[in-house]
């Protein structure tokens, strides 16, 4: 699978964690890169996201790019924030 269709595939399922309909998931999944940020802000989607799509093609190679949106749909959110916000509440 091209990395292309990699990342629109984990595009499409963070869509459907924010509540997407299937119909609505192809239809992301099938965007210009750039109307991706406005359909996934449209759903809600968190900054930190909507940041990574924003950069895809320019200052975030593919592959790093997949990998982060992998983190993003098994966690829920990236590991490192999680744990920076835990050592801000501590202190």
């Amino acid at each position: 699978m091209d990395q292309d269709k990699a990342i629109r595939d984990q595009l499409g399922k963070a869509a459907k964690g924010l509540g997407a309909r299937v119909a609505e998931v192809e239809q992301i999944c099938s965007l210009p890169r750039s109307e991706l940020y406005g359909a996934l802000k449209g759903l809600g989607a968190d900054r930190i996201l909507l940041a990574l799509v924003s950069r895809w093609g320019k200052s975030i190679d593919d592959a790093d790019l997949l990998k982060s949106l992998r983190a993003w749909n098994r966690d829920g959110d990236f590991k490192f924030f999680r744990s920076a916000a835990k050592s801000s509440r501590r202190d």
